[in-house]
Order: C-alpha cells, then structure tokens, then sequence
C-alpha cells in the first residue's frame, strides 16, 4: 500500500528526473559535443529514465515505467536488470 507520504516522494523523483531528462533534451542539438565534453551529464541524463521508471513502478503507474524503462536500455543495453523490471512491469500492466 502506497501511504500519501510516498507518494509525495515519488512524484518529487518524478519531477526532479524529468527535468534533468529535459535539461538533456534541450541540448540535443549540440548533443555529440555536449555529451564527449561532459561524461557526467551524460550518466545523469541516462540514469534519469530507469530511476524515474522505478517511481512510476512504486506508483503502480506501469506504462510510464515500461516506457522510461524501454528509453534507457536503448541507451544502456547491457543493464539485464532494467531489461528484467521493464518485463516484470510488462506482466504486471497485462502486456
């Protein structure tokens, strides 16, 4: 059971991982040179899908979390255990 308490942690991660989501699409641009100039921006950025899709997951909100979960194994492959939340969520949304 989720108590109203954790809730508004969840939605805080929610949107303090959305803007650094953001903050790395706004220069998506200049993407090649932002990212070769800044390694740690660039694990941020990454790491912001899975850790925002572990909230939606905490919030039962599996689609959001199936997607966010999907966008950083395209960019982080090799992690087999956002491969296996991103399945667990697919099985508990019905899919």
């Amino acid at each position: 059971m989720l108590f109203p308490e954790n809730i508004q942690k969840y939605d805080k991660a929610i949107e303090d991982f959305s803007n650094v989501i953001e903050l790395g699409n706004e220069v998506s641009l200049a993407t090649k040179r932002y990212y070769e100039d800044d390694n740690e921006n660039v694990t941020r950025y990454i790491e912001a899908f899975k850790l925002r899709g572990e909230a939606y997951f905490e919030k039962k909100n599996y689609q959001n979390a199936i997607e966010d979960y999907g966008r950083y194994i395209q960019l982080n492959p090799d992690d087999l255990e956002a491969v296996y939340e991103k399945r667990f969520a697919e099985i508990l949304a019905g899919n």
